[in-house]
């Protein structure tokens, strides 16, 4: 993998952790107007991910990655 798919990777993984329940809603502090919004433009950059990649990733694919860089 080149570095610009490994930077790629962790920017995908990122956002999926950024649409965790827990992080988009705050823990629930956040108003449900502002995580709407919030889903939306981070589906929005997942899907220029995907692009940039050259095919979607899936939230297990990337936390799989992720793993395996760690051993």
């Amino acid at each position: 993998m080149t570095t610009t798919e490994e930077k790629l990777m962790d920017e995908i993984l990122q956002v999926y952790i950024d649409l965790s329940p827990e992080n988009i809603s705050w823990d629930g502090e956040r108003p449900q107007a502002d995580v709407i919004r919030e889903e939306r433009f981070l589906m929005r950059k997942l899907k220029d991910l995907f692009k940039q990649i050259g095919r979607e990733v899936s939230d297990i694919e990337a936390y799989d990655w992720e793993w395996a860089k760690r051993k």
